[in-house]
């Protein structure tokens, strides 16, 4: 299984305030069920959180993130997106 992914910063607002990745298998590689996905989509977000200083154990408060599974894209990939606010809980700001 290869996830291949795409990441997009929202900059409509003030310089941006959400974080949205794609990530998706290739239409050959079948789909997965929504417990693997949701596995996947918690240790990309730990890694994630963790690498950019979201994570509580960094020292600052941490942001909120939703995972959301909507089907097979147009080319029968089975994907998830993650948006996370780049606004952490204590009103601080990551810098991406």
């Amino acid at each position: 299984m290869s996830l291949a992914g795409q990441q997009f910063y929202d900059t409509d607002v003030d310089g941006g305030h959400v974080f949205h990745c794609s990530l998706g298998l290739a239409a050959q590689e079948g789909w997965l069920a929504d417990q693997q996905w949701a596995a996947i989509a918690n240790d990309f977000m730990q890694n994630f959180m963790q690498n950019m200083d979201f994570a509580e154990d960094g020292g600052k408060a941490p942001a909120w993130w939703v995972a959301v599974r909507h089907g097979l894209s147009r080319n029968g990939n089975d994907h998830l997106h993650i948006v996370a606010s780049m606004v952490r809980d204590d009103g601080t700001k990551w810098n991406g």
